[in-house]
């Protein structure tokens, strides 16, 4: 019998072969299909070769513009209305499936000028035809057969009177000039004659460098995607930037670095506290939650009907209102009807993706979940991304998953639940349930209320599916229920094991960091800094302040809204504005919660045209901004004075670097990349080229909308580690922690409770803000704007 060492070395090369299989059956598939060109290694031949056929291209243009009297090439007349970088990327696209595809020359300069002329047919038949456009591309756009939406596009392009207008003589002598071109300019590509059958046939050939070239990249492809699985025994230990995690993979401990700039930043920054906290969160050993995994299992290969699970159904499309001969006119005559009719199609096409992709991400936590069920324990490996911010590294089913991927999991080791276990038993199950809001007595008494159905929800969750699948987060609120009721039939009382993790979590985190930075006193009250009966609900305040402003407005759009503002309305702004939300993005926010709430059958605002439900957002978005800034006055003034302090960092050419309290050193250097975009016939493929001369040039606008969200989460992974390194000194072994939410077993939530608050006070006790503006100055070398002036919230309340 193999050792658990044995078995995880089997297991890193299952998941290699996994992440291989995937990715040649990724390959094959582009390649049957003619998408070669969208797999990785092509892309990068495409950014090398693009440029090089442009600018001949663009040479050759200006070359015959002279009047030398000579004649001009056929082709050339005929390219010169097309953008070069258009007819380059076709070019190249074609030329790189022929090579996959064994095409010979005839075929590929067929392929091009097939290619070039749908571009011309489609520009055409958007210009002519917009609205039977959009809707051909939202008809084709559901099969990822390239053939097809070619033959689909054209014929919609000839059912309404547009074709190429280019003769077939011409459009051979396109082709064979761009392949010549390309051959010549590139040197990617040769031209080998070779006998079949008695007859000389020319094919095209891929220059030896180019195919070693290929393979390379290929291999690296294979290798580099993994299909990343939970470990069966404790990852190695952060030591330095390189060294834990798998047993045979390394794995960069900043996410975007290599191994090499990791152990650079470990030499010249004391990473202890930081490798400490993230050691202790991966070697928490986990188990999949087997109760919950046999409802998700029967749900699942039973299709149950449920809100709390993706189907594998599309909703279908509306079809035309009119016939197609018809829809300029229809456009014309009924406006709004031909609006609504786009934005509903459109919206569905959207809903399905995300559907489709919600189902995927289902089956693949089924088939982990149910491959790792009989382990004894499962471990996750973790590293952190630039801010410190700690992450899993495997995907779907981790720790900080949705709810249903949190519930799949619990402790692989259970603790007594201590004499405060009850009280944390009902708070947690009246929190998963979505009563949150409300005062601790009155959770307590909640659960008290409905003790019984809890009880009949873990003895058939099935019959019972009626009342907790309602909850907010009804898969960990089912888990609650197995364990709470075992909690209750064994009469154990305190000395009962439970191997649940219990949570608790900020109050809008973002403003709670700056609040406390700021010692902002309405900012803290809003967001739980002081004590209080009942939970501040500082959404609620916001959408009052809302209501108040609209019925005192006398602009006619506020009677639409006036009762209809809630704080789910207004409570995505609320929590994103640390992060850098800006006021157009808010409306972006706006227009998304109301399709959310019509989805669910609550349809807030009902108008015709689409122009008029707009100026209704921009209304209302306008107004809850407002009420932002004069609920959380100072969480704006520290958002300004950051911004102000990256544009005069950025101005002279300086990115940004500070310390966090965990000791985590962060650095802030967005760089700049030239993009170009690329409008094929069916869809837009963006082409980033990456310049030498760019790789050291600040994205200016980047490093200012990033650094207050950079800040506010380098902050929140500081508390959670300075919390995780605390409670290890204490004893506590297992965490499950999400940035601003942290669990613990349940016999340990007292403490937590307890210790998040002592580091947090810790955090920013007198002198954080100046230090902070030190540092900022130390690391950039410039005199920086001052800080805002501080308020008199006393920290210590938050104990």
């Amino acid at each position: 019998m193999k050792t658990a060492e044995e078995r995880q070395i089997d297991l890193e090369l299952e998941q290699q072969e996994i992440g291989v299989k995937r990715y040649r059956d990724e390959l094959q598939k582009a390649v049957e299909g003619g998408r070669e060109t969208t797999l990785l290694p092509q892309r990068m031949l495409l950014v090398a070769a693009i440029p090089k056929i442009s600018n001949a291209l663009k040479e050759m243009f200006v070359k015959h513009e002279v009047n030398d009297g000579k004649r001009r090439p056929r082709a050339i007349e005929s390219l010169k209305t097309i953008n070069p970088d258009i007819t380059a990327f076709i070019t190249t696209s074609e030329v790189i499936n022929s090579l996959s595809m064994g095409r010979n020359h005839l075929e590929t300069e067929m392929g091009i000028a097939r290619g070039i002329n749908d571009y011309i047919t489609m520009q055409e038949f958007k210009k002519q035809s917009p609205g039977l456009y959009a809707y051909a591309i939202d008809k084709v756009n559901h099969s990822s057969n390239q053939k097809y939406k070619r033959n689909s596009l054209r014929h919609y392009a000839h059912f309404s009177g547009v074709d190429s207008n280019t003769s077939k003589k011409d459009s051979v002598l396109m082709g064979v000039y761009l392949l010549e071109l390309f051959i010549k300019e590139t040197g990617l590509v040769t031209k080998e004659i070779i006998m079949s059958q008695g007859k000389k046939k020319t094919f095209l050939k891929a220059s030896p460098d180019i195919v070693e070239w290929l393979e390379e990249k290929h291999n690296q492809n294979e290798v580099l995607q993994p299909w990343l699985l939970p470990m069966v025994v404790p990852p190695y230990q952060w030591t330095n930037g390189s060294d834990g995690g798998y047993r045979t993979m390394t794995m960069p401990f900043i996410k975007g670095l290599s191994a090499k700039e990791c152990n650079s930043i470990h030499e010249e920054h004391d990473f202890s506290t930081v490798y400490k906290a993230v050691n202790a969160v991966q070697d928490t050993a986990w188990k999949v939650n087997s109760d919950v995994l046999d409802v998700l299992n029967y749900y699942w290969s039973e299709k149950i009907e449920t809100d709390i699970l993706p189907g594998s159904m599309d909703e279908d499309l509306l079809p035309l209102p009119c016939l197609q001969e018809e829809v300029d006119e229809y456009k014309h005559n009924h406006p709004n009807e031909w609006a609504r009719w786009k934005q509903h199609n459109a919206l569905v096409y959207t809903a399905n993706r995300r559907n489709k992709s919600k189902f995927i991400t289902v089956k693949r936590k089924i088939w982990m979940a149910n491959k790792f069920r009989d382990e004894e324990a499962i471990y996750f490996p973790h590293n952190v991304d630039f801010r410190g911010r700690v992450y899993p590294l495997v995907p779907m089913m981790n720790p900080q998953s949705d709810d249903l991927g949190k519930a799949l999991l619990e402790f692989a080791y259970g603790e007594e639940v201590g004499d405060d276990g009850e009280h944390w038993f009902k708070v947690h199950l009246a929190n998963t349930y979505g009563i949150d809001k409300e005062s601790i007595d009155d959770r307590l008494k909640w659960t008290d209320e409905h003790k019984v159905q809890i009880q009949l929800v873990a003895s058939d969750p099935l019959q019972y599916r009626g009342f907790w699948e309602k909850a907010d987060s009804p898969w960990q609120f089912l888990a609650a229920c197995f364990e709470y009721n075992r909690y209750l039939e064994s009469g154990l009382g305190s000395k009962f094991v439970s191997v649940l993790p219990v949570g608790l979590d900020g109050t809008c985190s973002g403003i709670q960091h700056f609040s406390a930075m700021l010692r902002d006193e309405v900012g803290g009250r809003a967001v739980n800094l002081v004590p209080q009966d009942k939970p501040a609900d500082v959404y609620q305040q916001v959408a009052d302040k809302v209501e108040e402003k609209l019925r005192a407005s006398d602009d006619p759009l506020a009677s639409t809204w006036i009762g209809k503002v809630t704080r789910k309305l207004v409570k995505r702004q609320v929590m994103t504005l640390p992060y850098g939300a800006t006021l157009f993005g808010m409306r972006d926010q706006l227009k998304e919660e109301l399709k959310a709430q019509a989805d669910k059958g609550n349809k807030i605002i009902d108008v015709l045209d689409p122009k008029d439900e707009w100026k209704l957002i921009n209304f209302l978005t306008d107004i809850i901004w407002v009420s932002i800034k004069e609920t959380l006055v100072a969480s704006v003034e520290i958002m300004d004075w950051l911004k102000s302090i990256a544009k005069l960092c950025s101005e002279n050419d300086k990115h940004l670097e500070w310390d966090t309290p965990a000791g985590f050193h962060v650095k802030q250097f967005y760089k700049k990349y030239e993009s170009k975009k690329i409008d094929t016939n069916f869809n837009s493929i963006r082409i980033t080229r990456r310049l030498n001369i760019s790789l050291d040039i600040l994205n200016k606008k980047k490093q200012g909308t990033g650094f207050s969200p950079n800040m506010v989460h380098s902050m929140d992974a500081a508390h959670m580690m300075n919390t995780v390194n605390r409670l290890v000194n204490m004893g506590v072994n297992d965490f499950s922690m999400v940035h601003d939410s942290f669990a613990v077993h349940i016999g340990h939530v007292s403490t937590l409770a307890n210790e998040l608050r002592e580091t947090f006070v810790e955090q920013y006790k007198d002198g954080f803000i100046e230090l902070f503006h030190k540092q900022l100055e130390k690391y950039s070398g410039l005199e920086l704007p001052k800080p805002p002036k501080l308020g008199n919230l006393d920290l210590s309340q938050v104990i």
